[in-house]
């Protein structure tokens, strides 16, 4: 996107600062169209900052008459404003009503080459000489006017030139097909801008009726600014006017969020313009093309190979995991990732808190099939999915589980034991427990099903000490003397 406090940004992705004051060739194959632009100062009287304030389409390919469009950058209202052919449409406007929520062709029935498409603060220009090269052509504003080219990016453009033609080999092409390299100091790119100015007003786009001015307003007095970036290791010095105070909040404003690095762009808006505005606006911008980039080139979060692959649980028992533990991203750090669990479990069973997951197991299990899912978000909304199958004990004591035998309907996450009832219990999951006492004679007729489950006696009590146990049939006897 080429914007104000001109960042002009090629068609292959390269960028440079130009603060040339005038008419520019900014795009043209030679053939079948040209885009011009036209830069005018930031602040009056003040030579080292300009933004571009409007752009002249020419599209040659009609036989009978070319077809001029030009687009002009009302600053004091932040508007568009759009001129077919020498002649002012003001249902053109950037800031036309959007039709149904969106933008809108602004010209029924089409009868030019161009379509023009406005709205909502943007003007889209499609098709035009440039159709076979270029989808379309979105101007926008905000605080200042700006063009985003959407590229056809099957299209051989070693023929597109001016201030955002192709590049060759990393060499930025000037008119007179000298190189300058993507390091070059400020003062060459400036030279490679000039370089594309208009020479004669019989090569200018524009028509000047629509302002009230002339050719030679714009080309025959071009200023030079102060190349700033030499000084831009010494803030007191690219800040000489300004207070400590403000020296510092510039500091902090110009400033990459993704690696803390000065924002030299930021820096150089802000000491060439005098308004703190203009960082703002540079930081926005930036921040905003670092974070589409991000996203590109973003990969979802990683999980250890080390994550368990199965779990045993049996109900009453407690099953905690910290999940950041198996986790990791590049662009994430563990306690911004967001965890999520997929499970039917009831909310009651499981809980998770900083990608800390507690489940209190309980019987959920008995009756469904459900695996427990983890998914794990990074700040771009890029996720990755684990999980871990389950052996699961459901008997009402952990002895009763018999693996690797399961219930009659397991999943594939989920293996459940069978459960193997002692003599006191019974039921499905041996949670019914018998009581037998009344069937039984126990000696001095101590019986508990529970108390003594684990004794040879049962139900029985143990018989005194010194005595010999024997049970017949129900009956308990406990033969020998006590001393």
């Amino acid at each position: 996107m080429s914007s104000g406090d001109p960042v002009v940004q090629t068609l292959d992705g390269g960028k440079y600062d130009f603060n040339g004051h005038g008419e520019y060739v900014f795009l043209t194959d030679g053939k079948n169209f040209e885009i011009q632009a036209r830069t005018e100062y930031v602040v009056p009287g003040n030579k080292d900052a300009t933004y571009f304030s409007a752009f002249a389409l020419l599209d040659k390919t009609k036989k009978t008459s070319h077809e001029k469009i030009e687009l002009h950058y009302d600053r004091e209202a932040d508007d568009i404003k759009f001129v077919r052919n020498g002649t002012y449409n003001s249902k053109c406007n950037a800031s036309s009503m959007l039709v149904h929520g969106r933008p809108y062709p602004c010209e029924l029935p089409i009868r030019y080459n161009c379509v023009v498409i406005p709205g909502g603060g943007k003007i889209i220009i499609q098709n035009c000489g440039f159709g076979s090269y270029i989808k379309q052509l979105e101007f926008g504003t905000d605080n200042f006017l700006s063009v985003q080219i959407i590229r056809n990016s099957r299209a051989n453009i070693t023929n597109i030139t001016g201030l955002v033609g192709h590049r060759e080999d990393g060499f930025y092409i000037m008119r007179n097909n000298t190189k300058v390299s993507e390091n070059a100091p400020a003062l060459s790119f400036f030279q490679l801008g000039e370089s594309w100015s208009l020479r004669s007003e019989s090569e200018s786009v524009f028509m000047y009726k629509q302002t009230g001015e002339n050719f030679t307003i714009y080309n025959k007095h071009h200023s030079r600014p102060e190349f700033l970036e030499d000084k831009l290791g010494n803030l007191t010095a690219l800040f000489k006017t300004f207070t400590a105070e403000n020296i510092s909040l510039f500091n902090k404003t110009c400033r990459n969020y993704w690696n803390n690095e000065p924002n030299n762009q930021c820096l150089l808006a802000i000491a060439r313009t005098r308004d703190y505005n203009r960082g703002l606006d540079v930081m926005q911008e930036a921040n905003a093309t670092r974070y589409k980039w991000e996203i590109l080139h973003n990969e979802a979060p990683n999980v250890s190979s080390d994550f368990p692959k199965n779990i045993t649980v049996n109900i009453n028992s407690t099953f905690t995991i910290n999940l950041t533990e198996y986790v990791t991203d590049n662009n994430t750090c563990p306690e911004k990732l967001v965890f999520d669990v997929v499970t039917n479990l009831t909310k009651e069973e499981y809980s998770i808190d900083s990608g800390i997951f507690t489940w209190n197991v309980g019987t959920g299990l008995r009756e469904i099939d459900t695996g427990i899912k983890f998914i794990v978000y990074d700040k771009f909304n890029a996720s990755s999915v684990f999980s871990f199958s389950i052996n699961y004990c459901g008997c009402s004591e952990v002895s009763f589980c018999s693996f690797p035998k399961s219930m009659d309907h397991p999943s594939d996450t989920v293996v459940k034991a069978s459960c193997v009832c002692p003599a006191y219990a019974s039921g499905k999951y041996c949670e019914v427990v018998k009581d037998v006492c009344p069937k039984y004679n126990c000696y001095n007729n101590v019986c508990n099903v529970m108390v003594y489950k684990s004794k040879p006696s049962w139900p029985c009590g143990p018989c005194p000490e010194g005595r010999e146990h024997s049970m017949l049939g129900y009956n308990q006897t406990c033969t020998g003397n006590v001393e």
